[in-house]
């Protein structure tokens, strides 16, 4: 989520123009934290980082680095298959014909939990944060004609149980509570659960732009070491529908196996 990869562009407006910045500045929209991360990297201050919402990742570079991402030591792919999905897979395809490209991202050592904790004390965000050894982006470009973007994180932990911890904690995001009240809150809504991973929607009825509602659609999937966070997003509700969340989440978790 920062200015990356944007390769065509033109936004339809200042509005839209803010809202990309939000959202691609490490899109800490939500509550997660994507690595959109890098998404969500600003919210913690130090270069951008992967967490969520609530913050809790924490930079390998120092304080006093440059906050524009470069690129990643640690982001070599990993031994298996780089895990990307294809991309006529991705939701929303018909429409989007996305077309994701590689993101630089600094060095990671945690991402923050997929639920958004509100009022939580900085102090308090460490414990909210799951340590891993690497990660890797994907994203596409906005789309303007229907005001969507997407991406894909893959996050690499030191073995099979903090990313089953990980994805433990992310269940519960389909049905955290909004930190907000009002058309601009960000309420989360259950997708579908599986022994591998799981998906939700959250909607803001307002999403800041014409005064569209804002669909954030996320899916997560657990594979040994490594999960995989495929998230689809738009100004609209045409990414709103859960029923082939199953398909996806199956589509995704075979990616990451291979």
């Amino acid at each position: 989520m920062s200015d990356r990869w944007r390769r065509e562009g033109g936004m339809a407006g200042a509005a839209d123009a803010m809202r990309r910045g939000r959202r691609r500045s490490l899109r800490a929209r939500g509550g997660v934290a994507v690595l959109g991360v890098a998404a969500i990297g600003g919210a913690l201050g130090v270069t951008a980082t992967l967490g969520g919402l609530a913050g809790g990742a924490k930079a390998v570079a120092a304080a006093d680095a440059p906050t524009t991402p470069t690129t990643s030591t640690q982001s070599a792919p990993p031994a298996r298959g780089d895990g990307l999905l294809a991309a006529n897979l991705w939701p929303g395809y018909s429409l989007a014909h996305w077309d994701p490209e590689p993101t630089n991202l600094p060095a990671t050592q945690s991402i923050g939990s997929m639920i958004n904790h509100c009022d939580t004390d900085p102090a308090d965000l460490g414990k909210y944060s799951f340590p891993v050894t690497g990660a890797k982006q994907w994203g596409t470009t906005y789309i303007t004609a229907i005001r969507a973007d997407a991406e894909e994180d893959l996050f690499v932990f030191a073995d099979a149980s903090h990313a089953a911890a990980f994805l433990a904690d992310a269940r519960g995001a389909g049905t955290a509570k909004s930190c907000s009240t009002g058309p601009a809150a960000q309420v989360p809504s259950p997708g579908v659960s599986t022994d591998y991973g799981v998906s939700w929607v959250v909607r803001q009825q307002d999403g800041g732009v014409d005064h569209l509602p804002s669909i954030d659609h996320r899916y997560l999937v657990q594979s040994g070491n490594r999960v995989a966070l495929l998230r689809a997003m738009q100004f609209g509700t045409d990414f709103e529908s859960t029923s082939g969340d199953a398909k996806v989440l199956a589509d995704l978790q075979a990616a990451l196996e291979k």
